[in-house]
């Protein structure tokens, strides 16, 4: 099977405006696994399968492109435990309920946290756990993406930052 790395820069070297946005790619170390046992543990639940391998393989991708500069695209464990809940506490922006941010785990984000990406770990409304989703800033909804993390790495419309 190939790498989650191979597949996210396959996907990447099919996107249309790589070469004018200069785009380069940085890929953090792999989550220890106390990294993954502190996010399932602030999350009291265990994560999908497939997000644990992809963190086993990277700890986020951080990207560097010609007009947005440098930023994360993939986020680390520690943005996600850290930076996620400052987030939403401080943005100003529409918060989704309680119950359903406690159903899913931020991962990749777009456009300076304006769209998050999401892996469904509790079914909720019509979400299924493994799928995708998305959450704009300007609505506070969800809406499935993806019908899976490895759709959503294949795929080369989520390999910029906005």
């Amino acid at each position: 099977m190939t790498s989650w790395k191979e597949r996210f820069l396959e996907a990447a070297s099919r996107f249309e405006d790589k070469d004018e946005l200069e785009i380069s790619y940085d890929f953090s170390v792999p989550a220890s696994d106390n990294d993954i046992l502190s996010l399932e543990g602030a999350l009291q639940t265990n994560l999908p399968l497939a997000f644990k391998e992809l963190l086993c393989e990277f700890n986020g991708i951080d990207v560097k492109q010609k007009y947005w500069g440098k930023g994360h695209l993939y986020l680390s464990t520690s943005y996600i435990l850290n930076d996620i809940p400052k987030y939403f506490r401080e943005s100003g922006n529409y918060v989704p309920e309680k119950a359903e941010l406690e159903s899913v785990v931020f991962f990749a984000q777009q456009n300076g946290l304006a769209v998050l990406f999401a892996i469904c770990i509790k079914p909720f409304n019509e979400f299924q756990v493994g799928q995708v989703l998305s959450l704009e800033s300007d609505t506070g909804e969800f809406e499935l993406e993806c019908d899976s993390l490895d759709t959503f790495v294949e795929t080369s419309e989520y390999c910029h930052l906005g």
